[in-house]
């Protein structure tokens, strides 16, 4: 048995290593560019919940949901 011979099972290690690297750092590139995105999508989530109350009440009195928006 050669001393020096790599394991085949080394070199598919390296590649999956290499794999996973690239691919963390693509998904913190895409998550790190979105982060303005997200917020804003909270944020409008958090006021449409909040006024929902609000415009079921008014629906509830006749007003249109459209209007009572």
């Amino acid at each position: 048995m050669d001393i020096t011979r790599i394991p085949p099972w080394f070199i598919k290690g390296v590649w999956y290593v290499i794999f996973a690297v690239s691919l963390s750092i693509c998904l913190w590139y895409v998550a790190s560019r979105l982060t303005d995105l997200m917020i804003t999508v909270a944020i409008c989530f958090f006021l449409a919940f909040a006024i929902e109350p609000t415009v079921n009440r008014l629906s509830a009195r006749g007003w249109k949901r459209s209007r009572a928006t």
